[in-house]
């Protein structure tokens, strides 16, 4: 998830952002899944490369599925 102090947009979002640790930027197009009161909300990826979701799968494991 992430975390903002202005709302975000309803629709189709264009997203770039670098993974923490890695060097590695990911570039897609997702929408708002969920939003809370103290700012938090969920993206739903709707448009990533093959390579960005392979980047992005491999550092989720990396960081919080490795012991």
């Amino acid at each position: 998830g992430i975390q903002t102090k202005c709302p975000l947009p309803t629709g189709t979002l264009r997203l770039s952002f670098s993974l923490p640790g890695s060097g590695l930027g990911v570039k897609a197009l997702g929408k708002v899944a969920w939003t809370d009161k103290q700012g938090n909300a969920g993206i739903r990826f709707v448009q990533i490369s093959a390579r960005n979701k392979r980047d992005l799968q491999l550092w989720l494991e990396r960081e919080y599925f490795t012991a």
